[in-house]
């Protein structure tokens, strides 16, 4: 006889405290990867805002300065543009910028130079520390330069009158500083300098923050009468440079709004998809650089020429987003005069011993943009430089005509 026992177990209505703690494990880790993507987001989303406002003032910029006609010789202040004959003219590369050239502050060292974008002279060793004295290196004679200009119709004011001209026009006007309230049903108010008040009415001027800003540069083509205009948007530029009066003695002392470095082992470059570069700079500046910034390129295409004019004529500027770096800055010591890490160098001057007294860091960056030519010349210096620009947020290039010189 088979005697089959059933045994029945209570049924469960809950849950128990082991599968409790491994679902509370699991919404911890899910809510500690949301809370570490929330900053890139965020940035992300500032990034694609900062892109939007920039885009906007770009164009407005442009219209504003063809549309009053600003880039013709007669309304521009400084050294003449126009070079040559009328028959055979040659415009100078030139860099409107009103917020510096009318900046109060004056370089007092010798290789700081602010009337020429970038504000060092065109004999600069860009190994070598820019707040140093040294007899000039043979080898970087001539570099490349914009002349930097103003307006011509605010010579008549006093310095604190035209920068204070300046930086009213070219800060953006659309750039409002608003309140928004903790509840999000009311609407966000614009806030200014009141002129009235009373229980009842409050009138006032809408101040921009001043956050945008902008400058223009102008690249002539030497083959036509037209030119390569970039709009250049800062977001919260120094208002004022402050250049070292003695030798800095670390690289936050050097100026960092506008650094050079030299350019070498190109890839790419061909087709408009950009390519790779290294940078070498002096080590006494510093090797910020990431992600989403912009630098120009520059280079004399005919150091040779028969004529300076000529040589002038051939310099090519051109504006590149960085798109990627490697994550730290490489320092180096040169063991000797002439090469860098195994890159030929102009030899430095007999005052200053490379070898011993300097070091330089090397940056391999990625760039986004046109074409470039960095076949050398037999003599000159046809070496390629970089001036690197801090704060940019969008640089907007367009081609125009220079009917104006």
């Amino acid at each position: 006889m088979n005697i089959h026992v059933r045994i029945s177990f209570p049924q469960r209505s809950g849950v128990s405290l082991i599968e409790v703690t491994f679902a509370i494990g699991v919404v911890l880790i899910g809510l500690v990867g949301l809370t570490s993507i929330l900053p890139l987001a965020g940035r992300r989303a500032q990034d694609s805002l900062d892109f939007d406002t920039a885009a906007a003032i770009s164009d407005a910029v442009a219209n504003e300065v063809l549309a009053r006609d600003v880039i013709n010789d007669a309304s521009l202040s400084g050294t003449s543009l126009q070079l040559g004959t009328p028959s055979n003219p040659v415009v100078r590369p030139f860099c409107l910028d009103p917020y510096l050239i009318n900046n109060a502050s004056v370089a007092s060292s010798l290789r700081y130079d602010l009337s020429v974008f970038p504000f060092y002279d065109s004999a600069h060793d860009p190994l070598l520390d820019p707040s140093t004295s040294y007899t000039n290196t043979p080898g970087f004679v001539g570099q490349p330069r914009m002349q930097r200009v103003g307006l011509s119709a605010w010579t008549t004011l006093t310095a604190n009158q035209q920068f204070e001209v300046a930086r009213t026009w070219v800060e953006s006007s659309d750039d409002l500083s608003q309140l928004r309230p903790k509840d999000r049903s009311f609407p966000a108010i614009l806030t200014g300098l009141k002129a009235t008040s009373s229980s009842t009415f409050v009138s006032g001027k809408r101040v921009p923050t001043g956050a945008y800003s902008w400058m223009v540069t102008v690249d002539p083509d030497s083959q036509s009468r037209h030119a390569s205009m970039a709009v250049v948007v800062f977001q919260r530029r120094e208002r004022v440079s402050e250049f070292p009066t003695t030798v800095a003695a670390t690289p936050d002392e050097n100026e960092l709004a506008e650094r050079i470095a030299l350019v070498e082992s190109p890839v790419g470059f061909a087709g408009g998809a950009g390519g790779t570069v290294r940078l070498l700079s002096s080590g006494n500046t510093l090797p910020n650089l990431t992600s989403g910034d912009w630098l120009m390129l520059s280079r004399t295409i005919s150091p040779d020429a028969a004529t300076a004019n000529e040589v002038i004529a051939s310099q090519v500027h051109r504006w590149y987003r960085v798109i990627g770096t490697d994550r730290e800055a490489t320092i180096y010591t040169p063991t000797d005069n002439s090469t860098v890490d195994g890159i030929t160098v102009p030899t430095a001057d007999s005052s200053v011993d490379r070898a011993s007294d300097t070091t330089v860091w090397s940056r391999t960056v990625i760039l986004d943009g046109s074409d470039w030519d960095f076949t050398p010349t037999a003599t000159g210096n046809w070496r390629t430089y970089a001036t690197l620009v801090e704060d940019v947020v969008m640089v907007n290039e367009m081609t125009i005509s220079l009917a104006g010189f």
